[in-house]
């Protein structure tokens, strides 16, 4: 990914920003916004998994949720949207339900 590439804060129904363990969700974006730069290094979102899943038994669950998610210091970065679950349902797109395996996150 080059550091031009721009990304936007990802919004939901009311315009808000979008948050998802406290860090902005951003998505590519063709006019002006946030460059990856911003974003600070990448890390490594299976330790995220790792040490936010409740249960090692549901991390398959949460990772098919998160497999289009990439995590940076300053935010989370949607790659694709082979799996747009949480994606639509933080953003209220459609009428999405809540996915299940946000109940293996610890609170």
């Amino acid at each position: 990914m080059s550091e031009l590439t721009k990304l936007r804060r990802a919004k939901n129904g009311c315009n808000g920003e979008i948050q998802f363990d406290g860090k902005y969700v951003h998505h590519r974006w063709d006019w002006d916004g946030h460059t990856m730069s911003e974003l600070g290094p990448q890390m490594d979102k299976n330790t995220w998994i790792n040490e936010h899943v409740v249960d090692a038994k549901h991390v398959d669950e949460v990772q098919k949720m998160l497999v289009d998610w990439e995590l940076y210091e300053n935010g989370w970065f949607i790659v694709g949207y082979s799996n747009n679950h949480l994606f639509n349902y933080r953003c209220q797109l459609g009428n999405p339900r809540r996915p299940k395996a946000l109940e293996y996150l610890k609170k």
